[in-house]
């Protein structure tokens, strides 16, 4: 039965060449967000919106669209073409300032079966989108919104990248079930090789067993990172000399994919067992002195002289974080040995593995196994969303290097500006500031910064320690607001009394956004905010007179907030924020009452200043956790 105008069927594919898989997954993100609020703007109302890509199209199929007009279409179709952004892009018309992340080839634009007229970058919309690069491209008549898909996967494309994924995983596991193997959970690798290809063909395919001699890490890089391929281990975790190659063909190419790939894999593995061989002819610590040929900054010395600086700060640091006399040792062993693989030929043909080779070479140089832990450990996290330290040495040398990063960096005037982070700053904060998250010490953040920055070879005043702390924060602030978590609660932490306890200022603020999910979260900012707004401009230290406490109400106010003071400021003490704030909730529906039944500006200033004096104190609760006045009840 054909449809009304009504209820109309729209698709838009944005047809390009080859995307970085990253920015399909980018684009993605952005449609889902922004297509709810561009439907709103034409007045269109629909049904469900679906989103696929493959690396040659973006593609938005909207069902049951309502009062849709073709103007209101084009501006639809349109705007979101216009509204997508790419970190990367590129101009690829003549005298125009469009922008894409790769030129647009094709536009498909339907409603129903009609076609609706727009132009892009040059680009009219027509009914004929294009096949794989495998076929020659074949252009492809689309009849109708309905036909789309269909059409599509006849010609050897699969639009829907989840099924395109499921497709990958299945195929890749029934693989590797053959060689009595199985293939890590890898969803970053998935996601990559999804959008590599529009018709997935997995192909076993070998390697020599003797590359199974070099380090596990470096057939897995090689694998991995390099050739986006999927290792094949076995049931305990141990790598077999087998892999799985994604490919965009059809099966009857598979012998060639296999002969290629083979080829390529062996050929860096060859380049890893050189290297590893060459390497191990020597201990660890031999490659300390090479250091010296290594620039870390022109201002700031070579990488054996930041090796140095770690070394010498890691007694400080031991102190700071408690570590005991062992520790300490093993902390400065590390520190020592943590900058030595980056002179080794195998990190110099793979850089991504430093610290990694560190601890595969300390363990065969017979090194403590926590020596060895620490030195692949002192790199992370080393970007957003990576792993921390998981043992105490590994997070005091990793937060070590960032001290010497950043102190250094910023004692010589160098920061981050705009978009320009050459020297990875702001990573190295935020992954400071994670590690610090996660050890439960009151650790002052001027104070950390200002005891380790003596053995720089610049000196670093006070006023650009401070800078750097605001860096610091402003870091913790951008990654707290990327989870999700509202403004007013990060600022009334981060500018708080807390605000350089790193630790207490995470669990402070991760308290506070759990609390805001519930009902009394507007009772407890409330109680606070009424306490210390009328008290803000006084300074009470005189002790509650109890004779001076005449109404019911009062009373109960001041026995209630005697017992949640000893048990919240033993909790700060503790640093269990979680059950200090659990205490000051208590209090929230007694300062309601107080104030719904008490004048607390009495005419008799004696008892006005009394009834201040009680809230002020109470206020002084609150006030070394977080500043009220900033938190903002919706």
């Amino acid at each position: 039965m054909k449809k009304n105008k009504d209820n109309l069927d729209l698709l838009l594919e944005i047809g390009t060449e080859e995307l970085p898989s990253n920015d399909v997954w980018t684009a993605i993100e952005q449609i889902e967000e922004k297509i709810p609020h561009l439907l709103k703007a034409q007045d269109i109302k629909t049904g469900k919106v679906y989103i696929y890509s493959t690396p040659r199209r973006l593609v938005i199929d909207i069902k049951k669209a309502k009062n849709a007009t073709d103007d209101q279409l084009k501006k639809l179709f349109l705007s979101l073409i216009n509204s997508l952004k790419f970190e990367k892009t590129m101009r690829w018309i003549p005298n125009s300032q469009l922008i894409f992340s790769r030129p647009i080839r094709w536009i498909v634009a339907l409603a129903d079966d009609r076609l609706i007229n727009i132009k892009y970058a040059g680009v009219k919309s027509s009914k004929i989108s294009y096949g794989p690069r495998f076929l020659l491209s074949p252009k492809i008549k689309i009849k109708s919104v309905d036909d789309y898909l269909n059409q599509l996967e006849k010609h050897q494309i699969i639009v829907d990248h989840n099924k395109r994924k499921e497709m990958i995983l299945k195929q890749a596991k029934a693989l590797a079930t053959k060689v009595k193997g199985r293939i890590d959970d890898d969803k970053d690798l998935l996601d990559e090789v999804t959008q590599l290809v529009e018709y997935p063909l997995c192909v076993l395919c070998e390697f020599d067993k003797r590359y199974l001699k070099i380090p596990r890490e470096v057939a897995i890089m090689v694998m991995k990172k390099h050739q986006r391929y999927f290792p094949v281990n076995d049931s305990k975790g141990n790598l077999l000399p087998y892999f799985i190659v994604v490919a965009n063909h059809l099966k009857e190419n598979t012998n060639i994919i296999k002969d290629g790939n083979e080829k390529v894999v062996s050929a860096r593995l060859n380049d890893g067992e050189f290297f590893y061989n060459q390497d191990k002819k020597h201990e660890l610590e031999y490659f300390r002195p090479k250091l010296k040929d290594i620039v870390f900054h022109e201002n700031l010395g070579s990488v054996y002289e930041k090796s140095e600086r770690l070394e010498k700060i890691s007694p400080l640091l031991a102190k700071i974080f408690d570590l005991n006399k062992k520790e300490e040792e093993e902390l400065k062993r590390a520190a020592y040995l943590s900058k030595a693989d980056l002179a080794t030929s195998l990190v110099g043909e793979f850089p991504a593995l430093e610290g990694e080779i560190g601890k595969i070479y300390a363990k065969k140089d017979k090194e403590k196994l926590s020596v060895a832990q620490a030195i692949s450990e002192h790199r992370l996290p080393r970007f957003s969303g990576d792993k921390l330290p998981a043992t105490k040495l590994g997070q005091v040398l990793s937060i070590a290097d960032r001290i010497d990063t950043l102190t250094g960096f910023f004692a010589v005037n160098i920061r981050p500006s705009g978009s320009q982070d050459p020297y990875a700053l702001r990573r190295s904060a935020s992954g400071l500031a994670q590690i610090l998250a996660k050890i439960d010490q009151d650790i002052n953040l001027f104070n950390l910064f200002k005891q380790t920055n003596q053995f720089l070879p610049v000196t670093l005043k006070d006023k650009t320690v401070e800078d750097l702390v605001n860096f610091v924060k402003e870091r913790i602030k951008a990654d707290f607001k990327e989870e999700g978590i509202q403004d007013d609660i990060i600022k009334s932490v981060i500018n708080g009394p807390m605000g350089e306890n790193i630790y207490a200022t995470n669990q402070i603020i991760n308290e506070l956004a759990n609390l805001a999910k519930k009902d009394q979260f507007k009772k407890f900012v409330q109680a606070a905010k009424r306490s210390q707004n009328i008290t803000k401009n006084v300074f009470l230290t005189e002790d509650v007179k109890k004779t001076l406490l005449k109404e019911k109400v009062e009373k109960e106010l001041y026995q209630i907030y005697l017992k949640t003071k000893k048990s919240f400021e033993y909790f700060v003490k503790k640093q269990e924020f979680k059950k200090a704030i659990n205490c000051y909730q208590d209090l929230a529906e007694p300062i309601e009452k107080f104030f719904d039944n008490v004048l607390v500006m009495d005419k008799d200033k004696k008892f006005q200043k009394n009834r201040l004096a009680l809230l002020w104190q109470i206020s002084q609760l609150s006030n070394q956790l977080f500043i009220a006045s900033d938190l903002i009840v919706k």
